[in-house]
């Protein structure tokens, strides 16, 4: 069991307990989320992300966080394998990204989308190669965020 999986059921009887200010709350909870996606708990991440996603209308979270906890909610239930939720999750996400962006769909968010959503749809064959095709985007953006010092994610 990894140190994040370990410390989990004590953060949230902490953030409960202490009344813990809602900007540290938010990157404590951010923060979780990410390293159980790290250590491949999709599940676990998938359920903090949706708490992050469910308390940011009474948190306001600053709209990075917001941005990064649905696409890392997105990639979470895409590997824990529930197509229904995944559904449920692109189309909230959908939602959110064109509210965010008021209807332009050009930013990376909205190509990480279109990559998820090929996937749910591709013929078993052309999932490789999906895959593929995303981890080269991916790769090109981190280098591009790296060399320019952009921010790649809006």
């Amino acid at each position: 069991m990894d140190q994040s999986e370990k410390l989990e059921p004590e953060i949230e009887a902490g953030i409960h307990k202490y009344g813990i200010n809602p900007e540290s709350v938010i990157a404590i909870m951010a923060n979780l989320a990410i390293g159980l996606f790290m250590i491949e708990k999709y599940q676990k991440c998938e359920v903090w992300s949706r708490k992050l996603i469910k308390s940011s209308a009474k948190m306001k979270p600053k709209l990075d966080i917001q941005k990064g906890i649905h696409l890392l909610n997105l990639i979470a239930v895409l590997e824990s394998g529930d197509l229904d939720k995944l559904e449920n999750a692109i189309r909230s996400s959908s939602r959110f990204l064109h509210q965010t962006y008021e209807g332009k769909t050009d930013g990376f968010e909205f190509l990480v989308l279109s990559y998820i959503r090929e996937l749910v749809n591709a013929p078993s064959g052309e999932v490789r190669r999906i895959y593929r095709d995303f981890r080269t985007f991916s790769g090109r953006s981190q280098k591009f965020s790296a060399h320019t010092g952009a921010n790649w994610h809006g």
